[in-house]
């Protein structure tokens, strides 16, 4: 049983690689950095240094607030390590093809006029955002918006549902909205 539970243990983190498409269909990165020593980003695109800036500071405030406002301390949440890729436009986040499995997509019927700005994978602690360059992405926060998620997963925050998390993620961005709009 635990020779079972040992090889099941080494898949799952294969299986988690598999699953993400978009990392396996080899994208160039340009620009990679760390936040943290548990955050790295990876860019498609070329960031400058005010870009690389605005991605640190606001995952660093975001981090800050997220346990203030949840009342908590740094070492109650085990902040596993977390992959931020920034992609080059919302179209790919979009992609069937790179996202097969998500139920959200801006071409679905009835969903013409919806954008995806960012995707959460907390099986492979993946975060997905497009680039920080262009404002009407209001990139911050959808930024943070996908951050909560995973703050929420790294904290042992759960909901019942879906709809409950993002009305918490809502509340939480609102409340700070002076740092993320």
């Amino acid at each position: 049983m635990r020779l079972l539970l040992i090889i099941i243990a080494l898949i799952l983190p294969c299986s988690a690689i598999a699953r993400d498409a978009y990392y396996n269909a080899n994208p160039k990165w340009k620009t990679e950095f760390n936040i943290d020593t548990h955050v790295r980003v990876k860019s498609t695109n070329k960031l400058n240094q005010h870009q690389t800036k605005l991605v640190k500071k606001t995952y660093e405030i975001a981090e800050r607030k997220f346990l203030k406002f949840w009342n908590l301390r740094h070492n109650e949440c085990r902040f596993q390590p977390l992959e931020i890729k920034i992609v080059k436009h919302h179209n790919e986040l979009d992609n069937r093809i790179y996202f097969p499995m998500e139920r959200t997509y801006a071409d679905k019927p009835g969903e013409g006029t919806e954008i995806i700005y960012g995707r959460y994978f907390a099986f492979h602690n993946a975060l997905y955002i497009v680039p920080p360059y262009t404002s009407k992405y209001y990139w911050k926060k959808n930024f943070v918006h996908e951050l909560t998620h995973y703050f929420f997963d790294e904290c042992g925050i759960r909901f019942n549902n879906i709809e409950e998390e993002h009305i918490a993620v809502e509340r939480f961005v609102r409340e700070y909205k002076r740092f993320f709009y």
